[in-house]
């Protein structure tokens, strides 16, 4: 992109294209920068300005939204000056355009796009002056607009200096984005910033709504494709890398970062490196290589057996690496209001380790429900229950645990790898899962087929689930046939009478940390923990270099948390429009594959020239 810059000029104009003559064979700087014109996908210009505007019938108008934030912060107060060129609605649409068409989210790459790639007629769509300007006015009147936008949701602001401020400091002494803060700025900065908290969570809430608006939208509109969906979402994180290096969590020692509220990620979950030694943006620990950024959650539709759709997005938001407590309460209660079914959340081991409140009383509060994995020491009898007792004050007004009257008879339940059982299910069938997960050489493992084979055995002693839980957090259950199992105490090894009672209420706090829909390793467990592969392979798609390229940030190298935020929902917003476009073709039967001859035709090759049983070279000679 032709643009001025600070350097000094060695060539005149004329000298200039002489010399483009000689090289390129083209006539002056004009025509070559005329030819290296590339026209704007259309397609991408007019999705982004239906999607932001929400001209769909159920979508939500963002520049109202955005309007409404802005009149609440001005209040009474005037915004001053004279009108901006270039509005929230545009900024917008300018990002979601270049997101849909896979192509730099950088201003300086839309600021050549606004002065080389659209006609009059294009920019009065997307509400800008109808006029020809260069590609640096442009980029100073993008850059306003932005900074005006992220003001309104910026969860890490810093100061904002006036002018008339008798007090002003220094410029080399002002708190930037532009430069790497000393331990006094960022001691300073952690100040300013407790002192606005409550402004602080107030724009909070405003990013996670505009970021989840951006993904519903799309949603919204592809809902003829969703009517088959049963509800099932799969939840998890994808490193997002930003340019910089880890700053110390001590205060006293000066930033490496200009974001300094990212952090390391590390493979292994242990992101608690003090003092990281540099290493060309990663940081090394012992073995481990860490990676400076941001953790981005993404939370998607998953299509199991039954079900006809695209995979979708349905919300997103970035957290520094490992704080994924707050994943849950923020992306839920938003994508309930879609009016999709509720059915069940895929996650790996991390997320149901987070305390009920954080995690399980989210889902279950909107409807859902939950399958996950157990670490090895999570197996077993995770809670008990027992029916029939209640609390009682007892001597000295202390509570005691007495035989409740009115109750027919007394039974007791265990919570066996998230289902509750008859408290006498043989011991065989509780150490089922732990025995699989044993040294093959110990005497007590088992394979998979003992293992399937002891989990049917499991359903003898089995409650099942009566509807969901009411409202007060307590869920019904049907005792097991009493003809299918004998009864023996789990202690004495005695024969003991069977329950008479066909029916128990069990209140869900009780293990909620280890409770899940279906029985641990049984087979619809095995189908529903399946389709968390739809967001493993969503983040892929993500990070991919042709799609949105997560990965790269220099695709978008906008410093600060809230900037990097916005551009992840962008790409989302565009991921959302590929499934969609995706899915539609391959239901129409045109072949996707990219080269299907290759993949399909015969080897020419004589069949008395081979030679059998030749092992293939491996790519890495390292692995081998």
């Amino acid at each position: 992109m032709t643009r001025a810059t600070r350097r000094p000029a060695t060539k005149s104009q004329a000298q200039a294209d002489k010399l483009i003559a000689e090289v390129f064979d083209i006539a002056s700087r004009t025509a070559l920068d005329a030819q290296q014109i590339v026209s704007f996908p259309e397609f991408a210009l007019q999705q982004a300005i239906r999607i932001i505007d929400g001209t769909k019938p159920g979508m939500t108008n963002i520049p109202a939204m955005i309007d409404a934030w802005a009149r609440e912060d001005e209040g009474d107060r005037h915004a001053g000056g004279r009108p901006t060129s270039v509005s929230s609605r545009s900024v917008l649409i300018v990002m979601l355009m270049h997101a849909l068409a896979h192509e730099d989210l950088t201003l300086r790459h839309m600021a050549h796009t606004l002065a080389r790639r659209l006609n009059v007629e294009r920019l009065e769509q997307l509400g800008l002056p109808a006029k020809t300007l260069d590609a640096d006015v442009w980029y100073r009147r993008l850059d306003a607009a932005h900074k005006t936008l992220i003001r309104l949701i910026d969860t890490h602001p810093n100061p904002r200096y006036s002018p008339k401020d008798p007090d002003l400091p220094e410029p080399k002494d002002r708190i930037t984005r532009h430069r790497k803060l000393t331990a006094q700025q960022r001691q300073e900065l952690d100040k300013f910033r407790a002192d606005v908290a409550d402004t602080i969570a107030k724009r909070g809430e405003r990013l996670n709504d505009l970021m989840f608006e951006l993904v519903g939208n799309t949603v919204r509109g592809a809902r003829p494709l969703l009517k088959s969906n049963k509800g099932d979402i799969a939840l998890d994180a994808t490193f997002t890398p930003i340019l910089g290096k880890h700053s110390a969590r001590d205060r006293s020692k000066p930033a490496r970062s200009t974001t300094p509220e990212a952090g390391l990620y590390q493979r292994d979950g242990d992101h608690g490196v003090p003092e990281p030694t540099p290493n060309n943006g990663a940081e090394k620990s012992g073995h481990v290589v860490s990676k400076f950024g941001f953790e981005t959650e993404v939370l998607t539709t998953t299509v199991g057996d039954g079900c006809d759709g695209p995979d979708l997005i349905l919300g997103v938001t970035i957290h520094r690496p490992s704080e994924t407590k707050d994943a849950a309460r923020i992306l839920i209660p938003r994508v309930a209001r879609l009016g999709l079914p509720r059915g069940n959340v895929s996650v790996d081991r991390l997320y149901n380790n987070h305390l009920p409140e954080n995690f399980h009383l989210v889902l279950l509060r909107d409807g859902y429900q939950f399958v996950f994995d157990y670490r090895g020491n999570q197996l077993g009898v995770q809670a008990n229950y027992t029916s029939g007792m209640k609390w009682k004050k007892g001597k000295n007004d202390k509570q005691e645990w007495v035989r409740d009257r009115r109750a027919h008879e007394v039974n007791h339940f265990i919570m066996v790898e998230g289902t509750w059982y008859l408290h006498f299910m043989p011991q065989l069938l509780i150490d089922a899962v732990k025995r699989s997960r044993l040294d093959k050489k110990n005497p007590n493992w088992i394979d998979d087929d003992k293992l399937a084979e002891l989990i049917l055995k499991r359903e003898k002693y089995q409650l099942k689930a009566v509807g969901g839980p009411d409202e007060d957090g307590y869920q019904l259950y049907d005792f097991p046939p009493n003809s299918g199992y004998i009864a023996v105490d789990p202690i004495t090894a005695v024969i003991i009478d069977k329950p008479t009672a066909r029916r128990v209420t069990i209140p869900t706090s009780v293990g909620i940390r280890w409770a899940q829909k279906y029985p641990y390793m049984s087979v619809k467990w095995h189908e529903a923990y399946n389709l968390r592969t739809t967001v493993e392979r969503t983040n892929n798609l993500l990070k991919h270099p042709t799609l949105g390229d997560l990965a790269n940030p220099y695709r978008r190298q906008y410093r600060g948390y809230t900037p990097t935020a916005l551009a992840v929902a962008m790409m989302a917003t565009s991921h959302n429009m590929d499934a969609a476009d995706y899915y539609l073709r391959w239901a129409e039967g045109i072949d996707l594959v990219k080269n299907k001859h290759r993949q399909t035709r015969p080897k020419q090759r004589p069949h008395g020239s081979r030679i059998e049983g030749i092992e293939r070279k491996r790519d890495n000679p390292e692995a081998a």
